[in-house]
C-alpha cells in the first residue's frame, strides 16, 4: 500500500493555493499602485490660481488663492519693509490700492507650480519694478509725502496704463533715485498734464 498519489494531490492543492494567493496579492498591488497613480496625476493638475497682488501707496503684499473646482478665493497678506515703514512714519491706517503682479501662477494641490498665466494687461503693473525699499527712498526724497502717495496712488490708475503714462513715472523715479536724489522729482514734461488731471 502506497500513499504517494495522495501526497501528490495535497502537494499540487498547496501550490494552487500558494498560486491563487499570489494573484489576489498581485490584483490588490496593481490596484493600489493605479490608485495611487491616478490620485497623483489629479493632484498633480490645475487645482488653483496664485495671484499676487500688492498696494501701490504702502506695498503690503496679498497672494490670493482662486480654486479651479469650488471658485473660492482665500487670501493672505504679508508685511513688507515698506508697509511697516508707511504705517510708522505716514499714516497708520489708510485704504489699500491693490494692484496685480504681471502674471499669475497656476498651481497644482501640492502648492508647486505648473504653469504661468500673462497678466500684463492690468492697472498699475509698473509699480513692480520698484522695491518696497526703493520706495521708502521715494517717499523719504520727496517734497511731501502725501503727494508721493497721490503719485503712487495715480500709478494704478486704468489710465495709466490706457495712457501708457505708468512706466514713464516709474523710469523717472528710477533715474532720479540713480541720481542720488538730486533736487526735487520732476515729472516728465509730457505727463504733467496727465498728473494734473489724475494726482488728487
Amino acid at each position: 500500500m502506497t500513499l504517494s498519489a495522495p501526497t501528490q494531490v495535497d502537494s499540487r492543492d498547496t501550490q494552487e493555493n500558494h498560486a491563487g494567493h499570489r494573484n489576489k496579492i498581485l490584483v490588490v498591488a496593481a490596484t493600489s499602485l493605479g490608485i495611487v497613480f491616478i490620485t497623483h496625476l489629479f493632484l498633480s493638475g490645475h487645482a488653483a490660481n496664485r495671484l499676487h497682488q500688492t498696494c501701490a501707496i504702502c506695498r503690503l503684499n496679498r497672494v490670493d488663492y482662486t480654486s479651479t473646482i469650488t471658485g473660492r478665493t482665500r487670501s493672505r497678506v504679508a508685511e513688507t519693509s515698506c508697509s511697516a515703514w508707511y504705517r510708522e512714519k505716514s499714516e497708520d491706517q489708510h485704504d489699500h490700492v491693490w494692484v496685480r503682479s504681471p502674471t499669475v501662477g497656476l498651481v497644482n494641490f501640492y502648492g508647486q507650480t505648473i504653469g504661468v498665466s500673462d497678466n500684463d494687461e492690468t492697472p498699475g503693473r509698473a509699480i513692480w519694478l520698484l522695491s518696497p525699499n526703493q520706495q521708502i527712498e521715494i517717499y523719504e526724497h520727496f517734497d511731501g509725502r502725501l503727494e508721493a502717495k497721490a503719485l503712487f496712488t495715480a500709478l494704478a490708475h486704468p489710465e495709466a496704463w490706457d495712457d501708457r503714462a505708468d512706466f514713464s513715472i516709474v523710469y523717472s523715479l528710477r533715474q532720479w533715485a540713480d541720481s542720488g536724489f538730486q533736487r526735487s522729482w520732476q515729472a516728465p514734461v509730457e505727463l504733467r498734464g496727465w498728473l494734473t488731471q489724475h494726482n488728487h
